[in-house]
């Protein structure tokens, strides 16, 4: 009896194209799971920069409403330096005023538009550049009345200097007694050597001020000015945590700038 083998190729060629299709379908599928792999981590890798970049955003504005805050509330308090004494012959004499300033220094320089301007190109403005060395960029004095009734009876004012250094992208914030003692009523918070740090990664800071004018002397005599802050904020190796921020104080002492 003859066996005809004819019927059983079409079967097994059917089969054998089975099987290479199955493995070219497993060898795709493996191309798409691993640019599926791929695509996942890439988007995972860029979630977590995100996150890191929001969260490092998100603590810098809080130091800087909370630096700025302080700041307000003491140049807010800052003055001249008088005292009162009501047992002086002469009642010229009672009032004695000691001019004090706000002194502010900004070596350095740096191009960009002047965030307190309406002018949009770029100008060379002064600033404080982060360095490894310590710089002290501003300082002015808390100033407490202090006065002797005609009885003789005294009350001692005090004097407060606040400073600001800069290090190594640390802004730091002093604030000390130099003369007399505040009473438990005055609510003054001390902040000793080596002081709080009140910002980080700053790149630099720019300050500058507008004298305020009163018409009411003859000639018109500066009683204060308006002092302007702008920080520039940088995370080394990492172009996504940058930050500006900008303030405007009015105090009622005069500033000079360096």
């Amino acid at each position: 009896m003859k066996v005809n083998n004819y019927g059983f190729a079409p079967l097994l060629k059917h089969r054998n194209a089975s099987k290479a299709m199955t493995l070219m379908e497993i060898l795709v599928s493996v191309a798409i799971i691993g640019l599926a792999f791929t695509l996942v981590s890439q988007m995972i890798s860029q979630g977590t920069k995100n996150v890191g970049s929001s969260m490092w955003h998100a603590e810098r504005l809080k130091e800087s409403q909370l630096f700025f805050k302080m700041l307000r509330e003491d140049l807010h308090k800052a003055s001249d330096a008088v005292s009162v004494d009501y047992t002086v012959t002469d009642p010229n004499n009672e009032l004695k005023i000691s001019k004090k300033q706000l002194v502010y220094s900004c070596p350095a320089s740096e191009n960009f538009v002047n965030p307190f301007s309406n002018v949009n190109a770029p100008l060379n403005l002064k600033v404080a550049k982060s360095s490894a060395s310590n710089q002290s960029i501003m300082s002015f004095s808390i100033n407490k009345l202090g006065k002797r009734n005609s009885t003789g009876a005294s009350t001692p004012g005090y004097t407060i200097k606040v400073e600001l250094e800069l290090k190594d992208g640390v802004l730091t914030y002093t604030k000390q007694l130099t003369d007399g003692t505040p009473d438990a009523q005055d609510d003054e918070t001390l902040i000793p050597p080596p002081g709080k740090a009140v910002l980080s990664d700053v790149d630099f800071i720019h300050i500058a001020h507008e004298d305020v004018i009163s018409d009411f002397y003859s000639p018109p005599r500066t009683i204060g000015s308006v002092v302007n802050f702008f920080v520039r904020i940088k995370a080394k190796g990492d172009e996504n945590k940058k930050a500006e921020f900008k303030q405007s104080i009015k105090t009622s002492i005069e500033a000079v700038g360096t």
